[in-house]
């Protein structure tokens, strides 16, 4: 029973890998990190949060089937007006017919759902610092069975990401692969291939990563289609979180009406890609619109908020400490198995465990006092910095300019001070955003435009805004204001 979708129905697959041990551990984890030093009540999980993807992934999925069947009925004497897309051709048809179909899509994506935040770890924007590279992980499965589509994607034509730090949803298609392997009976009695399963599940998550036979042979490709739906523009993730995080802060900023979007939800056919994507009709606009102003807003004011930002900033000078320290927590790990166990036995509270043993076990004050301002006493820095401006601004470099001569101003002063950077993600959308608009014509065909056809306000959304902070400690705030009054970078 869910505070925000009400009651939520699972299977006896899905019930099999939410009680897998590595899927309760989101239990652990909260959803917006230390959010709850500002919002008390926005102590809602990770766990939460995947119930709910899961269960809008169900109706998203089901009210495009539902959609495009209407369409592809309705205009199906009629002919193909654009050359670059199709919604109504046989291929679309076909498609749409197999998803209404076979219960493996619809199982497909809630699984995908459900699993596509388990890579987090706690405190994410600190702990995803210390995700390894992708060569140590393509290593640790090297020879494991279960795991080769995960090596394809590893060495696959851009084999730079074995040279960069991993990201979440690399570690989400690990997890997730070995989950549903631990889960290969009740899979078997469903007569469901758990080697193929994991891999379109990971597909869904990774869009780099390949899918199996078992939802291929088609004109069209069907795997856009249900990343888009996991991981889009408008997607169930953002669509969950907004409602959810308004929710449990106790606010108004996310709200905007699920039903109308879903309502409107569509699909289209690139004819040069041979690809499926998500589309929107054009009488939804305007909840669309309340959607990325929602959007635009709980980033702002929510996320943004110079409290929450200030823990974020603590955050960053433990992970610098850290750093220094040479904290690494996989280095002992030989293999996926014991990668996976020292992984998951981190949750919230016991990662602020072992900080705290490991700044008394390395003699670092400056971490110990950290974590007891943090994650105890609730001590925060205080701003004493802020500038915001949007990338698109003509003085953009020059504020940043500012920011940064402002940080080495107190530094040379020997006051101890933290910047912090913070990008509202709920910005424009690009004008070659994949979501497009499906437009009825005069003559009943469905056109394929593009959203920036559209006149919005949404427009006048900055394309990406950028606010420059710095946070002292709370005996430094008059002083570090004194010298950047007198060096003119504050009034």
């Amino acid at each position: 029973q869910d505070p925000i979708h009400g009651s939520i129905h699972f299977g006896p697959i899905e019930k099999e890998i939410i009680d897998h041990l590595y899927f309760q551990r989101l239990h652990g984890l909260r959803q917006n990190s230390l959010l709850y030093l500002v919002f008390p009540a926005a102590n809602h999980t990770r766990f939460d949060h995947s119930l709910g993807v899961m269960f809008l992934a169900d109706k998203f999925l089901d009210a495009i089937i539902r959609n495009q069947n209407i369409i592809c009925e309705k205009t199906s004497t009629r002919g193909f007006p654009q050359s670059d897309y199709r919604v109504n051709d046989s291929g679309v048809k076909a498609v749409f017919d197999a998803l209404s179909l076979d219960q493996y899509y619809k199982l497909l994506i809630r699984a995908a759902a459900l699993f596509h935040d388990i890579g987090h770890g706690p405190f994410s924007h600190l702990f995803k610092n210390y995700f390894p590279r992708g060569e140590f992980l393509n290593n640790m499965i090297s020879g494991q069975k279960n795991y080769s589509h995960l090596r394809d994607f590893f060495n696959g034509p851009s084999k730079d990401i074995l040279k960069t730090k991993i990201e979440h949803e690399h570690l989400s298609c690990l997890i997730a692969t070995k989950v549903i392997h631990d889960c290969e009976k009740i899979l078997d009695s469903f007569g469901i291939d758990p080697e193929k399963f994991s891999q379109d599940i990971c597909s869904l998550i990774e869009k780099g990563i390949n899918h199996s036979d078992q939802i291929s042979g088609f004109r069209y490709k069907i795997q856009p289609l249900l990343n888009q739906i996991i991981s889009g523009i408008i997607d169930v993730d953002r669509m969950d979180y907004l409602l959810r995080d308004s929710h449990m802060c106790g606010v108004n900023y996310g709200l905007y009406e699920p039903d109308r979007i879903l309502k409107s939800m569509c699909a289209y056919a690139e004819t040069k890609s041979k690809s499926l994507m998500v589309a929107i009709r054009y009488s939804a606009l305007g909840a669309f619109e309340d959607f990325l102003f929602s959007r635009y807003q709980m980033h702002k004011q929510i996320y943004g908020h110079k409290t929450n930002r200030a823990c974020s900033a603590m955050l960053e000078r433990i992970r610098m400490n850290l750093t220094r320290k040479k904290w690494n927590w996989y280095e002992n790990c030989n293999d996926a198995d014991a990668f996976l166990k020292k992984f998951t036995e981190y949750n919230d509270s016991s990662f602020i465990r072992e900080l705290q043993d490991f700044g008394k076990s390395k003699a670092s004050v400056a971490l110990t006092e950290l974590i007891q301002y943090l994650f105890i006493e609730r001590k925060l820095v205080k701003r004493v910095f802020e500038e915001i401006s949007d990338t698109d601004n003509k003085d953009f470099e020059k504020i940043k300019r500012k920011w940064k001569r402002a940080k080495i101003a107190l530094k040379e002063n020997g006051i101890w001070a933290v910047g912090d950077e913070y990008v509202n993600k709920g910005g424009k959308l690009d004008n070659n955003s994949p979501l497009k608009v499906l437009k009825k014509s005069a003559s009943g065909d469905y056109l394929v435009k593009p959203l920036n056809e559209f006149r919005s306000l949404v427009q006048n959304l900055p394309k990406k805004e950028i606010t420059f902070s710095i946070f002292c400690k709370r005996k430094n705030v008059d002083n570090a204001k004194r010298v950047l009054i007198s060096k003119k970078l504050i009034q």
